[in-house]
């Protein structure tokens, strides 16, 4: 097995564990709300090519690493975008689009529905 961490690797704490704020305060609770997972994951599942995200166990640096387990979400494979966490960008262009198209329309529509094919 080749190496994994360098020598000089070490687990740093985080400085700001704790929050100065409540969790949805500042506008945060808009958008990192329960209700606007569920929203994006009601969107996200329509598109063409959806398939649920693979996690993968990653068991040799969490040995290194000193811990239990270490999961990575490997979204490379979904709708071929070759590439992590691309979702969230696509999401929110597709939210802002149909802010947009409502704004200037006064017609509401789902960002599914601003697709070419549709």
């Amino acid at each position: 097995m080749s190496k994994i961490l360098s020598e000089n690797f070490s687990l740093q704490p985080n400085p700001n564990p704790v929050r100065q704020e409540k969790y949805g305060e500042n506008g945060r609770g808009d958008i990192l709300s329960l209700a606007a997972l569920d929203q994006a994951r009601k969107e996200i599942t329509t598109w063409p090519g959806y398939r649920p995200t693979v996690l993968r166990r990653l068991d040799g640096l969490a040995r290194a690493a000193g811990v239990r387990t270490i999961f990575y979400k490997d979204e490379g494979a979904r709708f071929d975008l070759g590439s992590f966490k691309a979702l969230g960008g696509a999401y929110a262009v597709a939210s802002f689009l149909q802010r947009q198209v409502e704004a200037l329309t006064g017609n509401a529509r789902a960002p599914g529905s601003l697709r070419p094919d549709c």
